[in-house]
């Protein structure tokens, strides 16, 4: 099929969109464009390249192809995608400008302790030459200084912290102070006491890479099931990724005799025995980073309190003086940049360094709702894979997890309960009664798909050797 005559099927296909409510199977594609079935797969394929796809597969063969009411190009952004990413650009430069701020108001301050400094310099040189001991570090001191303008509040390096119900999860490590390597910098307390330390973010490709290790390794083929397994989607997202997938490792979607869709892939599989392929988690294996509001200790978070209360209290005592002069001190007045320098900015200073931490408070108790939530989704699945035709009531389900506990908390019923229904729904998953009026729940499509995808491999050999290498461009070149 001439490309010219793919990219009309295309046009064609995708002005009926909305009149097929964006779900088209093969038949529908042929009939409403009259191209013939080849041409037509040839066509929808291009589309599923182009646009986000979700496949599924009813019971009696026939392959949908969802495209949503709507296109929407693969990897697009939604208005409320602009929205959030300008929000953040804004946010972004107000982080900039406030850690200016308190940068710059630490010099002023800075400058008048300095003298201090200078004199017990002085005095440690003198004490250093009378009892010959080593001389004075200065490049401590003016570490300590330039420490106030190292905004970045991390180190770059992971590594792990429980929090109080017991997860594990990872963070990064908070950059060391100039004069303890051993304790966090006290200039990146104070940042964090105002923004919060910084979470640990996924990399956007990290899916990709984890399946594409998985595929490696499982003959190249995946079922939803197991993308469900390795990042814990809805099974829409998971049909949704499984036709990203098809499209960036060139695979192809097909189905078993039973009715299960899965993904076979078999250029994936050809490598040199020397590349090293990527780590597969599962997604029960790590547990959510935590929300921290400052993740300073008690005490540094009490001594930057005390450190803004006091410069509050003493703006408002400038004020107070400014607009209402004691007799004994008329020059208060005498200038509007008294008012302006030692009264409101520190004023506005003090009132934004505790007004930010209270919002993102209120933020955080939601944010933190939600993780606790999904490391106990995280359990559940644990115990779901592990077990795929088990069918369990929740009482069942709570002796388990917490038999298998690692030092997290003790789940109670209700908390497993909330999160088997919400899985019900994402998995398809099914209920029953048994004899003694016990809810009993299973999930029959994770349970089917697993089992196939296991045959399927069982019964499928691949060759990834290369072989000699035939042509070399190095050679070829005069």
């Amino acid at each position: 099929m001439l490309q010219t005559d793919i990219e009309k099927a295309i046009k064609l296909l995708e002005s009926k969109v909305s009149a097929f409510k964006g779900d088209f199977t093969l038949a529908d594609a042929s009939a409403v464009s009259g191209l013939s079935v080849d041409e037509a797969k040839s066509a929808l394929d291009a589309m599923m390249a182009k646009y986000d796809c979700r496949l599924r597969l009813t019971e009696n063969g026939d392959l949908i192809y969802g495209f949503g009411a709507s296109l929407r190009r693969r990897g697009a952004k939604t208005w409320k995608d602009y929205v959030a990413a300008i929000g953040q650009i804004f946010w972004k430069i107000f982080t900039w400008f406030y850690k200016a701020w308190i940068a710059i108001t630490l010099v002023v301050y800075f400058g008048i302790f300095l003298v201090l400094l200078i004199a017990m310099v002085v005095a440690a040189v003198a004490a250093s030459k009378d009892s010959k001991r080593s001389p004075v570090n200065l490049g401590k001191i003016f570490d300590v200084f330039f420490s106030i303008f190292r905004w970045r509040t991390i180190t770059g390096d992971i590594g792990y912290k429980v929090d109080n119900r017991g997860y594990r999860y990872k963070n990064y490590t908070p950059r060391p102070s100039p004069l303890n390597e051993n304790k966090k910098s006290f200039m990146a307390s104070v940042y964090d006491f105002v923004f919060g330390p910084e979470r640990v973010q996924i990399d956007p490709l990290a899916n990709a890479r984890e399946v594409a290790a998985y595929l490696r390794r499982e003959k190249g083929i995946i079922t939803p099931a197991e993308l469900i397994a390795l990042a814990g989607w809805t099974r829409e997202k998971a049909e949704s990724f499984l036709s990203d997938c098809i499209v960036r490792f060139q695979g192809e979607i097909l189905f078993t005799d039973n009715g299960v869709i899965y993904g076979r892939f078999d250029q994936i599989t050809r490598k040199k025995e020397s590349a090293q392929d990527g780590a597969i988690e599962y997604y029960w294996d790590e547990y959510e980073p935590d929300y921290e509001l400052t993740g300073n200790t008690t005490g540094r978070n009490a001594l930057i309190s005390f450190m803004n209360i006091f410069n509050l209290a003493f703006s408002v005592l400038i004020l107070k003086t400014y607009y209402r002069p004691l007799e004994d001190m008329p020059w208060m007045n005498e200038s509007p940049w008294i008012g302006v320098f030692l009264g409101w900015v520190p004023f506005v200073f003090s009132l934004i360094f505790f007004i930010i931490p209270l919002f993102r408070s209120f933020a955080i108790i939601k944010q933190k709702r939600n993780r606790r939530a999904m490391n106990v989704r995280k359990r559940i699945m644990r115990y779901l894979f592990s077990i795929p035709s088990a069918s369990a009531t929740v009482d069942e389900v709570v002796t388990y997890i917490n038999g298998k506990s690692k030092g997290e908390e003790v789940l109670k019923k209700h908390d497993v309960q909330e999160a088997l229904d919400s899985m019900l729904r994402d998995f398809n998953g099914e209920t029953t009664l048994n004899n003694n009026g016990d809810v009993r729940y299973t999930f029959p499509q994770i349970e089917q798909e697993l089992k196939e995808s296991e045959l399927l491999r069982k019964n499928r050999s691949i060759d990834n050797d290369l072989g000699a290498v035939i042509v070399d461009t190095q050679n070829t070149q005069s």
